[in-house]
């Protein structure tokens, strides 16, 4: 039987920041569908992402060059408006709020995604026929590899980057932590 814990979005983040060693989280969280149109400011897609294999205290430098065999330097976070914490946090600039840094070491960790619409869940095929995406989603550009484009598509990776205010579980040595605020 696994714990559950309720636990503030703050909390959880010190508690992260204690982690220094690799480990394996199931992170689940909501985030603005990027894709999607926006109206006054406000996203009119939203998503709840479900990934079962987020390694926390990764280095994606390391990541890189261990991928590549090639000397690779990343780029500024500041560049992306953020600084790092420790190994398994950032921090955005201008909010001040705390980021999760994880990584995703392939697609089949992403179970499930689900759309929701003005707080009711929908479908992706219900949000193109309500026209809710922008442009850019119809017209997909080549996305490149991480690394600027270094990384092969077989050993590619990804970012899993949530504000802790977005994550709404998080199960980590077995224990279920749900954010409450």
């Amino acid at each position: 039987m696994e714990n559950s814990i309720k636990i503030s979005s703050k909390e959880l983040a010190n508690l992260l920041s204690k982690e220094t060693r690799s480990n394996v989280l199931n992170v689940t969280y909501l985030v603005d569908e990027p894709l999607s149109k926006q109206v006054k400011k406000v996203y009119q897609v939203q998503k709840l992402v479900n990934i079962t294999h987020v390694y926390i205290n990764h280095d994606y430098q390391q990541k890189v060059r261990n991928l590549t065999g090639e000397e690779f330097e990343a780029e500024s976070l500041s560049k992306y408006g953020r600084i790092r914490i420790c190994s398994t946090l950032l921090q955005a600039i201008k909010t001040e709020e705390y980021i999760l840094d994880g990584i995703v070491l392939n697609e089949q960790s992403i179970q499930s995604i689900r759309y929701f619409h003005k707080g009711t869940e929908i479908t992706k095929l219900e949000a193109e026929k309500m026209d809710l995406f922008a442009p850019r989603y119809y017209n997909p550009s080549e996305e490149k590899t991480k690394g600027r484009g270094k990384v092969s598509k077989e050993d590619n990776f990804g970012m899993c980057q949530p504000y802790f205010k977005r994550i709404k579980l998080l199960k980590m040595n077995k224990v279920i932590y749900e954010i409450i605020d």
